[in-house]
């Protein structure tokens, strides 16, 4: 899924955007945070 997708599904206030920034970038950020 595209960022603005994300984003869109954030301004609709849709729980699967969550979903979908984990499955995007979830890996990225657990990596960085370790």
């Amino acid at each position: 899924m595209e960022d603005k997708d994300i984003i869109a599904l954030y301004w609709e206030r849709s729980e699967r955007a969550i979903e979908e920034t984990d499955i995007k970038y979830g890996r990225l950020c657990r990596s960085i945070s370790m």
